[in-house]
């Protein structure tokens, strides 16, 4: 498979500034000097045709408004000489770093990174042109004291870089397992708030029957606790329910009658 030969990335702007192309090609024509122009003579540039051209490279820049994305400057990266190759990796570096001195002298909010489909934000370019992972780090000097000597990326790069983002300093530390205490008491917790809430968007009626149930319900426990447990966490979980408070007071009622006057076994028995 034949590899690219030319390279592009756009700036979209709400506005192009006066002299544009002038100012973008100071800005390609400063970036060729330092990283392609190893025989020591300057870039060769022409105004007129918006080009800049080093030992190996050059750098054409265009002017375009674009319906549906806006006024946008477009450097379009190639070979010096058209039948010669460039090396993909430098050629992305070389026009990155000519993208990032250019945004120092714009407001661009948005960039066009070598094709159509990849459309990113002025600060995340920047972010992603400039890290530097921690295992470059550990190997040698962290070079980003000049934008333009940013070493180039490639596409797994760029993608490591924005799943592993930094964590902030204020994230709460992670919480140790909760205990099985723990847990019932935050469903409990949930809940109770779940039931406030619904008691505050009952109707009046609606509002009073459940009052009264939940009323009922505590009476139930203070005087036979399993009883009015089981039927409080009834009530939690399927809503109150004044009939069945009703019946289950009753019944524990004539139960605890029957048993305290000591005829509950000839009932259960049919002793009469």
């Amino acid at each position: 498979m034949p590899k690219a030969t030319t390279f592009t990335a756009s700036l979209l702007m709400p506005q192009l500034p006066d002299d544009a192309v002038v100012t973008f090609l100071a800005c390609a024509r400063a970036t060729l000097k330092a990283m392609d122009c190893t025989s020591g003579t300057g870039p060769r540039s022409s105004k007129s045709r918006g080009l800049s051209k080093g030992d190996s490279l050059r750098v054409q820049v265009t002017l375009a408004d674009d319906d549906a994305l806006g006024p946008k400057v477009m450097f379009t990266l190639s070979p010096a000489e058209p039948r010669a190759g460039a090396d993909p990796e430098r050629a992305v570096k070389v026009l990155g770093d000519i993208v990032l001195r250019s945004l120092a002298v714009c407001k661009a909010d948005h960039v066009v990174w070598l094709d159509n489909d990849t459309v990113l934000e002025r600060d995340e370019f920047v972010e992603l042109r400039t890290y530097v992972s921690p295992r470059r780090t550990a190997t040698g000097p962290r070079r980003h004291a000049d934008p333009v000597e940013i070493d180039g990326w490639d596409t797994a790069e760029v993608n490591l870089a924005r799943m592993f983002r930094e964590v902030p300093a204020d994230m709460p530390a992670p919480q140790p397992p909760h205990s099985p205490m723990d847990r019932m008491q935050t469903l409990m917790k949930s809940r109770v708030g779940f039931v406030a809430g619904r008691l505050e968007t009952l109707p009046k009626t609606q509002l009073r029957s459940s009052v009264a149930c939940w009323g009922m319900t505590g009476a139930l426990g203070l005087a036979v606790w399993p009883v009015g447990a089981a039927l409080a966490v009834n009530h939690a979980l399927r809503g109150p329910d004044l009939r069945l408070a009703a019946q289950t007071s009753a019944l524990t009622g004539l139960g605890t009658a029957l048993y305290s006057s000591g005829a509950l076994g000839a009932v259960l028995l049919g002793h009469f």
